[in-house]
């Protein structure tokens, strides 16, 4: 989607995202691009909360960024749409959020995403964000292929959708030469 708002300060993050990100070590890019990361509680509940029962190291990451105060958990006491119940808690208070505070939403669930585009909620998912980074010079060309590299390993992205974003990354900026 289209941002309304180019240059938001605020982004809220979705749970899957939020994992990539982390898995990745691409928070920093996702800070670079905004003055403020946002995840509601659900979203902490989910990614660090059970990630820690788990023993899952992001988890431990991810609670650190938030008592650093370089993520903030935010809670959602609104109601949800009848068409969202096939989405989870945490995608659904996001998706709700980003609408509320009228700010994009990092969003890499397809129903999150499908379900935003059809209400004209702004989005975007990590794969943008760096092509975002690397149009808004705030990543080098050279650092957007191996950001590319990291997310694609742990997203497991299709090796057609890699090559599609690292020809995008060249196209912009001489990345992945």
């Amino acid at each position: 989607m289209y941002y309304k708002c180019l240059y938001c300060s605020v982004l809220k993050i979705d749970a899957c995202s939020l994992i990539y990100l982390s898995k990745s070590d691409l928070l920093q890019v996702a800070r670079q691009m905004y003055q403020d990361l946002r995840i509601t509680r659900a979203v902490y509940d989910e990614v660090v909360v059970e990630g820690k029962k788990r023993n899952r190291p992001d988890a431990f990451v991810l609670e650190a960024n938030v008592q650093n105060r370089a993520l903030g958990v935010v809670a959602y006491d609104g109601t949800f749409p009848p068409e969202m119940s096939g989405m989870g808690k945490g995608e659904s208070e996001t998706v709700m959020e980003s609408k509320s505070e009228k700010c994009p939403a990092l969003l890499d669930d397809i129903r999150s995403r499908a379900y935003a585009a059809r209400a004209g909620i702004e989005y975007t998912s990590v794969d943008i964000l760096l092509i975002e980074a690397l149009a808004r010079k705030k990543i080098s060309a050279e650092d957007f292929g191996e950001c590319a590299r990291r997310l694609a390993k742990v997203c497991g992205m299709r090796a057609e959708r890699f090559a599609e974003l690292l020809r995008i990354g060249m196209i912009i900026g001489g990345a992945g030469k």
